[in-house]
């Protein structure tokens, strides 16, 4: 998972887009992951949060493939 830009949302909110690359040889479905992000001074904007990309939300995400998620 890699962090690419910010959106801005219609609502006035702002989301990270983050891209997912699959460098496995096999398809993936269903992550689970935990998210930390933040700078080197230790401001986190998340720390431990969970994130579960299911086969429902992101579908099967085949190998050397990459797929973009808010």
């Amino acid at each position: 998972m890699f962090p690419h830009d910010i959106v801005y949302n219609k609502d006035g909110s702002t989301s990270i887009l983050f891209f997912g690359v699959n460098r496995l040889r096999a398809p993936i479905q269903s992550i689970y992951f935990e998210l930390t992000l933040g700078n080197q001074n230790g401001d986190y904007i998340f720390e431990g949060m969970p994130v579960t990309l299911d086969e429902e939300y992101m579908g099967i995400i085949e190998k050397d493939s990459a797929v973009r998620f808010l």
